[in-house]
């Protein structure tokens, strides 16, 4: 199992500087399942990772502050599919 270390709480530049990131412009591009797909590298990104049904899409849009940016499915899992 990975281990992860507590990061230190952010200072006010830092934290100013990552609400700004979200406050903008944003779009969704375009979501990947294999490292191929990845679109170039032409502009700044984040990416979000991990496994189905945690919480990606509706962290994204509470950051984001819009209720659409990413959705969310409720119909799909990847249990689902292996069944």
């Amino acid at each position: 199992m990975l281990e992860f270390k507590d990061s230190p709480e952010p200072d006010e530049f830092v934290r100013e500087k990552g609400r700004k990131l979200f406050s903008g412009n944003v779009d969704f591009l375009k979501g990947v399942v294999d490292m191929n797909g990845l679109p170039p590298a032409d502009r700044l990104e984040v990416c979000f990772a991990g496994r189905s049904n945690v919480g990606k899409s509706s962290l994204i849009n509470a950051i984001t502050g819009r209720k659409s940016i990413a959705r969310a499915c409720l119909l799909y899992t990847s249990d689902a599919a292996d069944e």
